[in-house]
């Protein structure tokens, strides 16, 4: 179910291949056997990778090894050392090669979401950068940097106590807090469907040939609270989110529809032209 662990798979026998025995890579999984077999016999993608080891069934190396988000990659030196614990942008035949040659490595350590205590306490008060509680309004609204161990996700409480409702936005880039604000998060996500009209897009979308994802995020993504009067509804709390973010972040942001060229794909009756049935999800692993 993990499309990219699943489109790596193929790529990851290329690296097996191209280091030879200097390397093993295992593609672990806590699935059955007969499941797993049966998912790589219906792929013909994936019938060649025999130079993978594949254990199914995993309850050790899970315990071990605990996460929370895949892929997840687990560096294993010939002296049965750990080196180092990455997402998948990290394996390329380059990384592989500086840990053959014994190079230390600065790599972040991949860290999974704790327990997050976002019910009970606002941004403010769980950013090391902020001053206490009591300093804040009763109504109030900012941003915070990325928070380390927060889930990326929304959250709205209502507190008929003090008639406030509190409307949070944990971890996300200015893209997706700007899609959610208006809506759009589908068609803001497609280049096939939008057009980012944007100075410097390095802010708002990760290139992976500049940097490493994790690393961008914690430059690049923002956590977002506003605490308003009880009565505002959804939808007013994402307009007041537009005016805010515009305002903390000095940006004008706008919605305009544009008529562009397009090309229209139409199915031939009777036409010799195969129609594709679809292949394994795409998902790019840097060699």
């Amino acid at each position: 179910w993990c499309s990219p662990c699943v489109a790596a798979l193929a790529k990851m026998q290329k690296l097996q291949v191209g280091s030879g025995d200097k390397i093993q890579i295992i593609a672990v999984t806590t699935e059955r056997k007969t499941h797993v077999k049966s998912f790589l016999e219906k792929h013909k993608a994936l019938k060649d990778i025999s130079s993978l080891i594949i254990l199914a069934e995993d309850s050790m190396l899970s315990t071990i090894f605990p996460y929370k988000s895949i892929p997840h990659e687990v560096w294993i030196g010939s002296d049965k050392e750990v080196k180092a614990i990455t997402g998948a942008e990290y394996v390329t035949s380059n990384n592989i090669q500086i840990l053959l040659n014994n190079k230390a490595v600065a790599w972040n350590i991949k860290k999974e979401p704790e327990d997050f205590p976002f019910k009970d306490e606002t941004i403010f008060a769980l950013s090391s950068k902020s001053s206490s509680m009591s300093n804040l309004s009763p109504f109030y609204s900012g941003i915070t940097t990325y928070l380390d161990g927060a889930s990326p996700g929304v959250f709205i409480k209502r507190d008929s106590l003090s008639k406030s409702v509190r409307y949070n936005q944990y971890n996300l880039s200015l893209l997706a807090l700007y899609s959610i604000g208006n809506e759009k998060f589908l068609n803001f996500q497609n280049p096939n469907n939008c057009v980012h009209d944007i100075k410097d897009s390095s802010k708002f979308i990760y290139d992976k040939h500049k940097e490493y994802f994790d690393i961008w995020i914690k430059q690049n993504w923002y956590c977002y609270e506003s605490v308003s009067m009880i009565t505002l509804l959804e939808s007013q709390l994402q307009e007041k989110m537009i005016v805010d973010l515009d305002f903390f972040l000095n940006i004008n942001s706008k919605i305009e529809t544009r008529q562009i060229p397009c090309l229209i794909l139409k199915s031939i009756p009777n036409s010799a032209i195969s129609v594709s049935k679809g292949s394994l999800p795409l998902h790019e692993l840097s060699l």
